[in-house]
């Protein structure tokens, strides 16, 4: 089909051989290499550091000098950093390392020069000393088989050998490694022989980078040996995650290895780095032959793998040729039965050869290739050219476009890994310049004014694993790689910069961030975050970014799980130093940035209640203003809870892509914190498949992949989104419709459903949570409020069992209904005062007790557990009448997997009795956050109750029996509210006002306490907010 489409375009467009209209601002560079790495960068870097050693230690005799600026030690820093050496276990050595206990003052910092001899087992010589921080020092080191000198600044101390210490004394086990804390540096560095010869000398060593790089030769040599034992062949095994497999592997793997290998080369001149390069790109040679069948039953070739794998290689040769430009063809491709019919030459001619071979090869059938991804589907690559056929459609989704996919989808990724091959051989082969022009303009004309408009304050629409850009990176390539460009930077925009900051308030207590959209093991520890802060630190110059780097990311990348002591090996350190040079600006501080933050089209709002980490409570609570499929999920006007560890669940689990679990449960409404209107009309249809009937938000006809207009304010996908925000010190308040992501025929398109979320910081306790819901439904269709938990909650009534891992909570007509949620360190308790008599329905299993739930599993090789009622749904039955709940279970997780956000249980609200046509329905649950006490039982909430409401209008709580509490039940904002107290208590926050309207406080008492009466009133004295917010005494 796609073969025939393609053709019938070209016919079309036969008049219009012109390519598409984009042109670069400059030109791409002869100087090598630049695609994503110049010269000067990995002169910069290999410059300040100590790769190799003397050819002979000075171990009888010699000396040392350097100057060192000292620096106080931070968290990511090692415990007694070793500076010169290292301490070993009966060896003999010189060491100099730091002595952990700075002076109090933070102004002297402590050494250690060591001396050590196998022989004995105290040192054979040893002096501590002490440097002021921050400034430069000088240190002068001399021995021989009798005595030692340091001196320190100009002060001289002899050192004598210890009494028991065999002479003369030798250095023969010296270790030549330099290591130190943050931000230390030596300079003028020289170490000499008996014969005053300089045997050493470096100018300048970036102490802080000398280990990351030597364990990061030490991970590319394992790269080297497993390279070495894989079988060249066209047809490798697929092997999820192994370097034998360059035909399906990814970025991570196949790209990452190109840039390895050849970076480790740049650094080292090692030859083996460079035979590894070779042998890297001889497997993808052979890949010409590969016979893995495509749709139509071709011979994929090249084109195997689809995108993901075929721009991953293209990247991988534009590295090689690119870094490796002048000594990659000092020899010609091996020969032998391997490359038996291969055009045998130069690598550099066939790296460029099989640049442009892979991008032009075709999965007949599918677009699943790289002319797809590039060009667009049913488009074509020109016959006179290498570039797409016809003029491109930057905004329409009209042949040949990719508009669709600027906001999302694999073609920003597929044109990136493109870019890097074509960016290597364009100085050389003019041929590859027209489409390097058009991948340009899908940067300048859609990938970029796509993600500025999402991303304008730093958000995402995917939340925070899919969330993670790669965009700096790769505007810093085209910026790189071309020149001639002008004044101004290419492809600028400041909202870039603001990338980091979901990360900087989304962090929770163990590095890890909210489950949000399709969700992979995202930690600060792994360095993906690093390149975003970087990003601000260097081109705005953030000064608060800058402490978040240095601060938390920097100590992450450092810690050890479990062991908060030990102090990994920070690898990323070495990108970090290579893209970017040092910050010379002071550290602002976290502790001043706004306790909330909303990330505006992203529809991502986040509450904290300090910025102590560990130990801070946080409300993520998210209603983007569209809709798409692309690893965001029918999450709309959803939160989630962490203390200590997540308390309300982002539920499910990210198996693959399209999954069965994905499909049916983890992506649906049902498996997130929000509301649920269960229609029996309603069918939820993905291509030509009737998905499982949650009761939540769909599609609804609209496209899956919107392009930026579908997207904006007016289009097809567009939503409300957040439509109010407040941060106000003590409290956070955020109000969002997600009324048109339901479907029209069960939900009120304007005010079907508004959620309210009042986020208490207290004094005496940690946080109070209020989240108020005003629902309209159509039909008389009752709604259903969802809390997903980790663990079992806990109630003070027991429950039946209804089968299919749903138990009924035996709440009594008008008794409080509370639940307690334990997990790790966190507990939350849950009071649910509206509905009135709540029907409350507990859902789920430990997966080894409990009810039997049936399974429809994602594949026929996945055992069923019919004990797993974690992902339960309803599927309609084959008679297309009746429906039965299902669990939908993830496929089995990778070793090491975590689980924690998985969830096991789920509160379902629902009002005792279905609405009447037209009547809204309000919920109102108060949250209280508390440490876990342990126990078993219920724990004691908060006090909150509700109080007597004066008009239809107005929803009133009193919590703690100091503050008042007002929400709006009516469908337009409130010029009035009116309730009863019996007591006049002060503070006040009102919601859902008049917007920067005047309004005045009345009371009146009266029997059994007093009435509050708030109105408009011109001169009344107190004044609603821009979001419609009123706080009085608090």
């Amino acid at each position: 089909m796609k073969l025939l489409c393609r053709l019938v375009g070209a016919a079309l467009l036969l008049n219009v051989q012109i390519n598409a209209m984009a042109e670069m601002p400059g030109y791409v560079k002869a100087a090598r290499p630049h695609v994503g790495l110049l010269k000067e960068d990995v002169d910069r870097v290999r410059n300040s550091l100590a790769l190799t050693g003397p050819d002979v230690f000075p171990a009888m005799q010699g000396g040392m000098s350097f100057v060192i600026t000292p620096r106080r030690k931070v968290l990511s820093d090692r415990a007694e950093q070793p500076i010169f050496g290292s301490i070993q276990t009966k060896k003999n050595g010189i060491f100099i390392r730091h002595i952990d206990g700075d002076s109090a003052d933070g102004k002297k910092i402590r050494f250690q020069l060591g001396f050590q001899d196998a022989a004995i087992d105290t040192y054979a010589a040893m002096r501590s000393f002490e440097l002021e921080a921050d400034r430069d020092a000088t240190i002068e080191l001399s021995w021989d088989k009798t005595s030692v000198v340091l001196t320190v600044n100009g002060t001289s101390y002899n050192l004598k050998w210890a009494a028991t210490m065999p002479l003369p004394w030798s250095a023969k086990d010296q270790l030549y490694t330099f290591g130190g804390r943050t931000g230390e540096v030596i300079k003028d560095f020289k170490l000499w022989n008996a014969a005053k010869q300089l045997v050493a000398q470096h100018d300048f060593l970036d102490l802080e980078l000398q280990e990351p790089v030597q364990d990061y030769l030490s991970s590319v040599d394992a790269n080297w040996t497993t390279l070495q034992s894989c079988a060249q062949t066209a047809n490798p095994v697929r092997q999820n995650g192994s370097l034998c497999d360059l035909a399906f592997q990814g970025r991570g793997m196949i790209t990452g290895a190109a840039s390895r290998f050849a970076l480790a080369y740049l650094l080292t001149a090692r030859p083996h780095y460079m035979a590894a390069a070779r042998r890297l790109a001889d497997q993808m040679f052979l890949l010409k032959d590969n016979t893995t069948q495509g749709l139509n039953g071709q011979q994929l070739k090249l084109a195997v793998g689809g995108e993901w794998a075929m721009s991953s290689r293209v990247g991988a040769m534009g590295i090689l040729y690119d870094w490796l430009y002048d000594k990659i063809d000092d020899r010609d491709i091996p020969t032998g039965d391997a490359f038996a019919g291969h055009n045998l030459g130069s690598y550099r001619t066939l790296l460029a050869q099989n640049i442009k071979a892979t991008i032009a090869a075709d999965h007949v059938g599918s677009s699943d290739d790289l002319i797809g991804h590039i060009c667009g589907q049913y488009a074509t690559l020109s016959t006179t050219s290498l570039n797409c056929n016809g003029t491109m459609h930057w905004d329409e989704n009209i042949i040949p476009s990719i508009a669709p996919y600027y906001i999302a989808g694999h073609h920003q990724s597929a044109i990136a890994g493109t870019m890097q091959g074509l960016m290597a051989i364009a100085h050389d082969d003019p041929a590859a310049l027209p489409l390097l022009k058009t991948m340009y303009g899908h940067f300048e004309n859609g990938f970029l004014p796509a993600r500025g408009y999402v991303s304008v304050d730093g958000g995402s629409q995917a939340a925070f694993s899919y969330g993670l850009s790669d965009m700096p990176e790769r505007v810093r390539f085209w910026r790189k790689g071309l020149e001639g460009t002008g004044s101004e930077p290419v492809l600028d925009g400041d909202w870039t910069a603001q990338l980091i900051y979901p990360y900087i308030y989304g962090l929770r207590h163990d590095y890890s961030f909210p489950a949000r959209g399709d969700n992979f093991e995202l930690s600060l520890r792994d360095g993906t975050t690093g390149p975003m802060a970087l990003t601000a630190i260097v081109d705005k110059q953030d000064p608060v970014v800058l402490a978040f780097y240095r601060q938390q990311i920097k100590v992450a990348r450092r810690s050890v799980a479990g062991a908060p002591s030990r102090r990994s090996v920070d690898q990323a350190l070495l990108g970090d130093r290579l893209n970017f040079s040092f910050a010379d600006y002071p550290e602002g501080r976290i502790e001043d940035l706004p306790l909330s933050r909303h990330f505006r089209v992203a529809g991502l709002v986040l509450m904290r209640d300090s910025w102590d980490y560990p130990n801070a409570t946080l409300l993520d609570f998210k209603s983007t203003s569209f809709i798409s499929e692309n690893h965001q999920h029918m999450d709309q006007n959803s939160f989630s809870l962490n203390y200590k560890a997540p308390l309300l669940l982002d539920t499910g689990r990210y198996d693959e892509y399209g999954t069965k679990h994905w499909h049916n449960y983890y992506v649906r409404t049902i498996a997130h914190n929000s509301i649920v209107v269960f229609d029996k009309d309603e069918q939820f249809v993905f291509g030509n498949q009737v998905m499982s009937n949650d009761g939540g938000q769909w599609y609804n006809g609209r496209p899956t992949y919107p392009t930026l207009a579908q997207a904006r304010p007016g289009g097809s996908n567009a939503l409300h989104g957040v439509t109010a925000f407040e941060e106000g010190g003590d409290y956070s308040y955020v109000e969002g419709n997600a009324s048109r992501a339901y479907s029209q025929n069960k939900m009120d398109q304007d005010n079907g459903f508004v959620r309210s979320v009042l986020f208490l910081r207290e004094s005496d306790r940690k946080p109070v949570v209020l989240v108020f819901d005003s629902v309209r439904t159509k039909k008389g269709l009752a709604a259903t409020s969802l809390l997903h938990t980790a663990a079992k909650p806990a109630y003070a009534v027991g429950a039946d069992t209804l089968g299919d891992g749903r138990y009924q909570v035996k709440f009594a007509p008008g008794a409080a209904r509370v639940a307690t949620i334990r997990n790790g360190g966190g507990m939350l308790n849950v009071q649910m005062l509206l509905p009135q008599n709540a029907d409350v329905v507990q859902v789920g299993s430990e997966g080894t007790a409990g009810s039997d739930c049936t399974q429809l599993t994602g594949s026929a090789t996945q055992t069923p557990n019919v004990k797993d009622c974690r992902f339960m749904v309803r599927e309609l039955q084959s008679d297309n009448v009746t429906y039965q709940w299902r669990n939908y279970p993830p496929l089995p997780p990778s070793p090491g997997t975590q689980l924690g956000d998985v969830g096991a249980w789920r509160l379902e609200i629902s009002p005792p009795a279905a609405p009447v046509p037209g009547e809204a329905q309000y919920f109102l649950n108060v949250l209280d956050v508390a440490d876990n006490d342990q126990g078993a039982g219920p724990a004691a909430p908060v006090k909150a109750e509700r109080l007597a409401a004066g008009d239809a209008g107005t929803e009133a709580v009193l919590v703690q029996d100091r503050l008042m509490v007002l929400f709006n039940r009516a469908a337009t904002p409130a010029s009035s509210y009116s309730w009863k107290a019996s007591s006049r208590y002060g503070a006040l926050i009102a919601t859902g006002l008049k917007r920067n309207t005047e309004y005045a406080l009345s009371e009146v008492a009266v029997t059994g306490g007093t009435t509050f009466q708030l109105e408009e009133k011109v001169g009344g004295g107190l004044f609603s907010s821009k979001d419609g917010v009123l706080r009085k005494g608090r």
